[in-house]
């Protein structure tokens, strides 16, 4: 592992991997483990860690401006609309595209749970959505702005 990066390594080193031509196989019964920390705050420093990381390492500078663009683009749209109430009926649609992904495995993540529970924490989908989101934004500048990494590798 890049002893530069003090996080997403992992990433970095398969990403050289891949460089040097090593054939990855799919594992399907391979576990990997994910928590995301308990707390908006924690949560909200994990992920602008993360954002850093891809910073430093210069990685997936596309995806990263893109949700730079949505942002901007939305508050375009709040500025220009904000003495006529037209732009309120474009939030529901734009968050629901942007939270789809996350409410479909929410939803399939609490089956288990009773339909009230289930609602209770799809509907905190949209806001760790946009705390991971503000997060990354301020954590991925810091991480470009940071050391650079010693060997350069492709970036997605």
């Amino acid at each position: 592992y890049p002893e530069w990066a003090a996080t997403c390594e992992d990433i970095v080193f398969d990403l050289q991997l891949k460089q040097l031509g090593v054939r990855f196989a799919w594992a399907p019964d391979a576990a990997v483990r994910f928590r995301p920390r308990p707390t908006a705050a924690a949560y909200a420093r994990q992920y602008f860690s993360y954002a850093r990381g891809d910073g430093v390492a210069r990685l997936w500078p596309r995806r990263h401006l893109i949700r730079y663009t949505s942002y901007v683009a939305l508050g375009a749209i709040l500025g220009l609309a904000r003495r006529s109430r037209w732009w309120l009926m474009l939030l529901p649609p734009g968050l629901a595209v942007h939270t789809a992904k996350p409410l479909r495995r929410a939803w399939r993540r609490t089956a288990a749970l009773s339909l009230p529970e289930r609602l209770q924490i799809l509907a905190l989908v949209p806001a760790i959505r946009v705390i991971g989101d503000l997060a990354k934004m301020l954590g991925y500048p810091v991480g470009r702005l940071g050391r650079k990494p010693h060997n350069d590798h492709a970036t997605r």
